[in-house]
């Protein structure tokens, strides 16, 4: 007995066991032995070869002669020891039974041995996307690659000018994306990508890309101040490159997260509300990508407040009181991120701004009827504003 484990074969434990301890009968002496067929891998193609190993406990010396079959179809003979054929797999595809017959001066005897996968067929359907647009591509770009197979693709290959600058083996898995990792000057270059199946079969596509190294140069505005509340709206004014404009995005990032808005085909003015997000300090940002790949960015800092301040009167006559002479109103405000302005409103009417701490105004009740309201408004950076409580007056 003999024990012989493929590809796709399975051997119970139980099996394994009594393989072990059968004693195999007695080779025969002037017997044709078996002798088994055998490649170096399950998956073959092209020129493939083929080596012998006779049954356990069998000997091989008095073979005169070895034919090889796949499937049944004879295709080559050995005549003397090392044992060895070079199988033409051309013809074959698929799986496949290779069988041996083997040849003494006193007969034959034909046995089958491993099964293998024939594949002769190159990858197909090879694809390759550039990061942005079709055919542009720029220093540290990657482009993915994809591609079907009859077995499946081991590897890929991007050869600029002759020479292979980057490249794949999916022996630990991933994907066959390909780094453009070569350093060329603007312009016109030709390219080719290839990729490889477990066989050896190649794919290649060559093709002309354009190569653009540099960032697009950019201003933008905003109708943001130092401080926003609510909606406000970013522009992209202006764009200067080699390549094509593709597509602008706003930033609103803190140091917890990175916010984008817009995608490719967005316009080059955005509208933020500022409410989706926290009251706190956060960088705005421009950013425009060109038709390769490369960004042009813009910063500057920004802070959304959506929070209105607190404002309250400190000093002034108490509410309802009688009043001939002037008097002074003074008022407290405060806000996370600063007061803009506080105003003094008679009859609801702003009368004086003061934009200093310790906020402080005149009231004349001459210049008012015989009953008047008080009361004090803040604003804040942001433009929140914040009304205090109203006083009436008598004269």
């Amino acid at each position: 007995m003999y024990l012989k484990l493929r590809h796709t074969g399975m051997v119970t434990a139980a099996a394994l066991a009594a393989s072990l301890i059968a004693t195999p009968p007695a080779f025969a002496a002037g017997s044709v032995p078996k002798v088994f067929a055998e490649t170096a891998e399950f998956w073959v193609g092209g020129v493939t070869p083929v080596t012998f190993y006779p049954g356990q406990g069998q000997d091989m010396s008095a073979v005169t002669g070895l034919t090889l079959f796949a499937d049944g179809t004879e295709v080559g003979t050995d005549t003397a020891a090392p044992w060895g054929i070079d199988w033409d797999t051309r013809g074959f595809n698929g799986l496949v039974r290779l069988s041996t017959r083997a040849t003494t001066d006193t007969g034959t005897s034909t046995t089958d041995g491993m099964t293998v996968d024939v594949d002769n067929n190159a990858p197909t359907g090879l694809t390759v996307r550039f990061p942005r647009r079709d055919g542009y591509i720029g220093q540290g770009g990657e482009l993915a690659v994809d591609a079907n197979d009859d077995t499946f693709v081991t590897g890929s290959e991007l050869i600029v000018g002759g020479v292979v600058v980057s490249s794949k083996d999916l022996a630990g898995g991933g994907n066959l994306d390909l780094g453009w990792n070569v350093k060329l000057p603007n312009g016109k270059t030709d390219m080719t990508v290839r990729v490889r199946d477990k066989v050896g079969n190649v794919t290649a596509l060559t093709r002309s890309v354009t190569v653009d190294n540099d960032r697009p140069v950019i201003t933008g505005s905003t109708t943001a101040g130092s401080a926003v509340r609510g909606s406000f709206k970013v522009t992209l004014t202006g764009y200067k490159d080699a390549s094509p404009f593709v597509t602008f995005e706003a930033l609103l990032d803190d140091p917890a997260m990175q916010r984008s808005y817009g995608q490719e085909g967005s316009p080059r003015t955005l509208t933020i509300d500022s409410r989706d997000v926290p009251d706190g300090k956060y960088t705005l940002g421009w950013r425009a990508i060109d038709a390769a790949g490369n960004e042009g960015v813009l910063r500057r800092p920004l802070i959304v407040d959506n929070r209105a301040p607190a404002v309250s009167i400190t000093k002034a006559p108490k509410n309802k009181a009688k009043v001939k002479k002037k008097f002074t109103v003074t008022a407290k405000a405060t806000d996370t991120y600063g007061i803009a302005k506080v105003q003094l409103l008679v009859n609801g009417k702003v009368v004086t701004t003061d934009t200093k701490a310790g906020y402080s105004f005149t009231v004349n009740p001459k210049k008012y009827g015989k009953k008047f309201t008080v009361r004090v408004r803040a604003y804040d950076k942001a433009g929140n504003v914040r009304y205090s409580s109203t006083r009436t007056y008598k004269r």
